[in-house]
């Protein structure tokens, strides 16, 4: 008699027939668990769980200056007036000058005044001269410095139209070596 080949049965179980089979365990295990989840819950709800406040700032004790006196300027003499009349700058090595965040850190050159340049009654022209003139010496003096080799370099362009601060500005922002001190060492 020839030999019929059977089919063997379905060893592997369709991905319905394994989620039921799961579901049922977990089921059991679930309803064995419930009275402890059931008591941990009610624990957690009869705790009386209060919210701390924020800490507040400390507030440092502030010395009180008295302001300037402010000269009386008319409302129309106001139009166009922006920018500063003055801009501490760092200059020197360009991958340091960001990290001198501390007035510490800025080592003091040894020249006994600070450097500056005023530019008052210079045109945009010559401000812009004067600036780059000045520039390769005041490199000069952060490198001859000691690490960061950084200097601080006090730039006054007055007040007045603000055709200067809007110079001074773009010249800080095309070099390199230069950048905005930040305020707090200004």
């Amino acid at each position: 008699m020839p030999r019929q080949l059977q089919q063997p049965e379905a060893a592997e179980k369709t991905v319905e027939e394994l989620k039921i089979e799961h579901s049922k365990i977990m089921g059991k295990l679930h309803d064995e668990m419930q009275p402890q989840l059931k008591l941990i819950r009610q624990q957690l709800n009869n705790l009386v769980l209060e919210r701390m406040k924020p800490k507040g700032k400390s507030t440092r004790p502030t010395k009180h200056v008295s302001p300037l006196p402010q000269p009386k300027v008319h409302a129309s003499s106001m139009e166009g007036v922006c920018g500063q009349s003055r801009y501490v700058v760092h200059v020197g090595e360009p991958s340091n000058l960001y990290k001198t965040h501390k007035l510490h850190s800025i080592v003091q050159h040894k020249h006994k005044h600070k450097l500056h340049i005023d530019l008052h009654g210079m045109t945009q022209a010559d401000a812009m001269k004067a600036l780059d003139d000045s520039l390769p010496r005041w490199n000069d003096i952060a490198m001859a410095s000691n690490y960061p080799f950084v200097v601080p370099v006090d730039i006054i362009c007055g007040s007045g139209t603000q055709a200067l601060s809007e110079v001074v500005d773009q010249w800080i922002k095309c070099h390199d070596q230069v950048s905005k001190a930040p305020n707090r060492i200004k």
